[in-house]
């Protein structure tokens, strides 16, 4: 198959089957954590990139002789789906002859034009990517085409807003750029604004496109959905083994210094490690000893 791939089993959408419209890594953007590889062709201009009675034709072979259980149709793949210009005609396609939902997995970079709204109005469940709120992070982070702005991105973003489709935005945290306080805060106002059908938090778990592109911890992603604290928040790393073996010192540290005075994030990520500062603060504000303020200082429940 040439646009087709699966059905697989995925994480966010159930049993997906993926229809590729671009030609491999042709994006508006080349992020440093892709797991498709380096972008080939950086673009932002759409256009007809295949013979849509092919796709047509690839579509209607496969699913004339397919029995089995199919939760989507989801329209992803090597590139940025938006890019093709004929995206509208098979969404119009897929709605009008079978009964399966469409979901798009974007990088949220063309949402903002009028012709890529009016496609993509039929689709179920979008799932954009908002990986960070501060525009410097996103040009080391997203590589996006100079083009497009960070207003651009969020521009489109409450366009979607508009459409019938469910919104499942996505947040990729790379260690060393979008895991800040600052940037923690600023998600914090935004998604609690915004208010997406559910805000899925995700880290760097395959091989990326640029080698230095690290992951942070489930227990930073733990924390920041906390600290945010909208309901519809799911977290999609789960690594096969990320037990910890706990420094007490961690735990001892933070109960001894925020009985004496507020303790700032920063501080505790610049003596210990970082796995093991956000295990033992989640655990003890779990166990109701500390707090974590609309500022992110950690302060003490305990009475002196």
């Amino acid at each position: 198959m040439k646009y087709i791939f699966g059905p697989v089993k995925s994480r966010r959408l159930g049993i997906s089957l993926g229809i590729d419209l671009i030609p491999y890594k042709t994006c508006s953007f080349d992020c440093i954590y892709c797991e498709v590889g380096k972008t080939t062709l950086k673009i932002k201009e759409r256009q007809s990139f295949f013979k849509l009675e092919e796709i047509k034709q690839e579509i209607e072979e496969f699913l004339k002789n397919y029995r089995g259980k199919l939760d989507y149709i989801t329209l992803a793949g090597s590139g940025e789906p938006t890019l093709n210009k004929n995206l509208g005609e098979i969404i119009d396609f897929l709605k009008e002859n079978y009964p399966y939902k469409v979901a798009l997995i974007t990088n949220s970079s063309l949402l903002y034009k009028e012709d890529v709204l009016k496609d993509i109005e039929k689709v179920d469940i979008i799932v954009p990517s908002l990986d960070t709120l501060t525009p410097s992070i996103y040009f080391k982070l997203n590589q996006p085409d100079p083009e497009l702005s960070l207003d651009l991105i969020l521009e489109g973003l409450y366009n979607i807003k508009n459409l019938k489709a469910k919104i499942f935005l996505e947040t990729l945290f790379v260690k060393g750029y979008n895991d800040t306080q600052e940037e923690i805060q600023k998600f914090k106002e935004f998604i609690l604004n915004y208010q997406p059908d559910e805000w899925q938090l995700n880290t760097v778990v395959r091989f990326p496109a640029y080698k230095f592109a690290k992951p942070v911890s489930y227990y930073f992603l733990k924390f920041v959905k906390d600290f945010v604290g909208y309901k519809k928040t799911k977290i999609y790393y789960y690594p096969n083994k990320e037990t910890q073996k706990i420094n007490l010192d961690v735990e001892k540290y933070i109960l001894e210094t925020a009985k004496r005075r507020p303790l700032d994030l920063k501080e505790l990520l610049s003596l210990f490690d970082e796995k093991q500062v956000y295990y033992a603060v989640n655990k003890l504000k779990t166990l109701k000893k500390i707090e974590v303020t609309d500022n992110l200082q950690i302060v003490t429940t305990e009475k002196r």
